[in-house]
């Protein structure tokens, strides 16, 4: 780094810029590089001090601390840079220094002046901030660290320090041991506030990588890795979106839906709850997460309630349509149908979802319709399909079903029974069957009910049918007020309301 002498030898460097080294040289220009062992740093300061042993020969600007009633002028150590006038504007401070955001039009490393004397830096276009020594009025501060015990504090347990190593030799190990180290430097205490690093060594720019490394293991089916290193500390002191929303993605495909959503609500709790506001990303990450765990439960199940999935589901998002339909479709697969006509007919949706209703509208119809259906089970292959129906609700009758029979008959020996009187004013139809034309009194029952299927004011012919002498027949004037499905091969018949 380019950085400027002051007069009795010592000059500044950016902590940020030494993290991850193990030693300092000095190069003036045209001299060879020597070491430097000895500086001036405290904890938590974003720029520390160095001594050389023998100062340069020349004219060389002393140290002053910085006056905020005096003008500032910053000079560039680089040639060919034009001298600026600063405003510094609102500052904060960090122990002995003063910090402002660098204005844009300064770019390289410089020195800020008051008086002849410097009184701040900038360290060039990678730092965000510029420095201003608040200090005592000394030519330089006391020298009070050695150069290795320096490198040994910055770098060896520092999340800059690890960061640095990391960056160095990031081609080393498989993803998850890169991933591992990535999120080792999180777990370590920071040496500095972000603003005061370099792009490259800011928790942004690393979380970057850590998030490509975690969406290859999730794609090549490392999800197990992705859950255990990403962890509630990494993820809090991370405080990435993208991350998060690996890390949960993780736990939806190596757990379950339920977990992953149980995840993000802990992990908005902890992160953002307290700053106030909740990242649009992860919003949306938790209502992509209910739609698809809707939609396994729709199609192959879940140990948890689908219904129950959906309340919670639209309790945290009451006006999003896409999961409303998903709840209906839920409930069809549940079998209840009353909820899912009752989530249907609740809202209107817009076009782009009126065909998806449409259809589940037709989905609840036709299950329920299904629902109230008559199943009767025979004797694969018989001839003829006995039922047993009630007459006038209280007689219960043996039937064989004829689809081929115009009119329900009903046998002589159950008249008594139903209080039915017949004589010469009875009418009288003429009826063709196997054995010829024959004669049958017609009567009206009241009703003929086979099991939910019902059909009141039901003429009737009063004839025993030749081998069936305790049978009627079930003709088409009760069949026909139905749908009627005949399964003989396997023995069922069904009986649906036919829709109005």
């Amino acid at each position: 780094m380019s950085t400027a002498l002051f007069a009795d030898g010592s000059f500044a460097l950016p902590v940020a810029a030494l993290v991850g080294g193990e030693e300092l040289t000095f190069e003036a220009q045209g001299s060879r590089a020597v070491p430097v062992v000895v500086g001036a740093w405290e904890a938590g300061d974003p720029v520390a001090f160095w001594k050389l042993d023998q100062a340069p020969q020349g004219p060389l600007l002393g140290l002053a601390p910085w006056t905020p009633a005096l003008p500032l002028d910053w000079r560039p150590s680089l040639p060919g840079v034009p001298p600026l006038r600063v405003e510094a504007g609102t500052v904060a401070r960090a122990g002995a220094f003063a910090f402002f955001t660098r204005p844009y039009e300064i770019r390289s490393p410089g020195v800020f002046l008051q008086e002849g004397m410097i009184v701040g830096w900038t360290f060039g276009e990678a730092f965000e901030r510029a420095y201003l020594w608040t200090g005592l009025a000394a030519a330089r501060p006391a020298s009070s660290v050695k150069a290795d015990q320096f490198f040994s504090s910055v770098s060896g347990n520092s999340r800059e320090g690890c960061f640095r190593r990391l960056l160095e030799g990031q081609g080393s190990g498989t993803s998850a041991d890169r991933l591992e180290a990535f999120a080792k430097g999180f777990r370590l205490a920071p040496l500095l506030a972000a603003e005061d690093l370099p792009l490259s060594l800011r928790p942004s720019a690393v979380v970057a990588r850590m998030d490509a490394l975690a969406a290859e293991l999730i794609q090549t089916g490392r999800e197990e890795d992705v859950v255990r290193i990403l962890d509630d500390q990494v993820l809090r002191e991370s405080a990435d979106p993208t991350l998060i929303e690996n890390a949960v993605l993780a736990v939806a495909k190596y757990q379950d839906f339920n977990r992953a959503l149980r995840r993000l609500e802990k992990i908005e709790n902890d992160v953002f709850v307290l700053r106030g506001q909740t990242p649009a990303e992860l919003t949306q990450l938790k209502s992509r997460l209910y739609k698809d765990w809707l939609r396994k439960i729709i199609e192959k199940g879940d140990y948890y309630s689908g219904l129950a999935a959906f309340e919670e589901a639209q309790t945290a998002f009451p006006d999003d349509l896409e999961i409303r339909l998903l709840g209906v479709e839920t409930a069809i697969a549940e079998k209840n149908l009353d909820r899912a006509r009752e989530l249907l007919e609740a809202r209107d949706y817009p076009r782009a979802l009126k065909e998806w209703a449409a259809r589940l509208g037709a989905q609840v119809s036709d299950r329920q319709a299904e629902s109230e259906a008559v199943v009767i089970r025979f004797n694969p292959g018989v001839e003829h399909i006995p039922v047993d129906a009630v007459i006038n609700g209280f007689r219960l009758q043996k039937f064989i079903v004829d689809t081929g029979a115009s009119m329900v008959t009903i046998p002589a020996s159950s008249l008594d029974d139903l209080k039915i009187k017949v004589d010469d004013s009875t009418p009288v139809k003429a009826v063709a069957t196997g054995g010829g034309i024959v004669a049958a009194q017609e009567v009206t029952l009241e009703s003929i009910r086979l099991e939910k299927c019902t059909v009141q004011n039901l003429k009737a012919l009063v004839m025993d049918i030749p081998g069936y002498p305790d049978y009627g027949i079930l003709g088409l004037n009760f069949l026909n007020n139905f749908t009627v499905e005949i399964d003989k091969p396997n023995g069922i018949m069904r009986l649906k309301n036919r829709r109005k």
